[in-house]
């Protein structure tokens, strides 16, 4: 029997304050949205999540986001990713992790 990965939890987060310097900042964001994913997949996913993806963004130098995102998920993947930049990074980077479950290199993968 085979592997097939399963989207088990999805995020959204929308921010738009009268005033756009009450906005969050991108990783703030990311960390509203994974916790709205754990929270809609009814799992307590954080604390299993061996792979951690972020898009990379150019608003913001982070240096490494998928470290600093995992530390405020407070979660130790084994594996962190950050992309490149491009219109089609996002898809991707869930192909990329999908391929990753099916070939049993991770469980319980999550992307920001």
């Amino acid at each position: 029997m085979s592997t097939v990965p399963v989207i088990a939890g999805v995020g959204q987060v929308v921010d738009r304050p009268d005033d756009p310097l009450r906005g969050l900042e991108p990783l703030a964001l990311m960390e509203a949205a994974a916790r709205e994913a754990a929270s809609d997949a009814r799992l307590p996913l954080l604390d299993a999540v061996d792979t951690l993806a972020v898009v990379a963004n150019v608003f913001h130098d982070y240096g490494d986001p998928a470290a600093l995102l995992a530390a405020r998920l407070g979660c130790r993947p084994a594996h962190t990713l950050v992309s490149t930049w491009g219109g089609n990074t996002p898809q991707a980077l869930l192909a990329h992790l999908a391929d990753r479950i099916a070939a049993g290199r991770s469980e319980i993968a999550r992307t920001a």
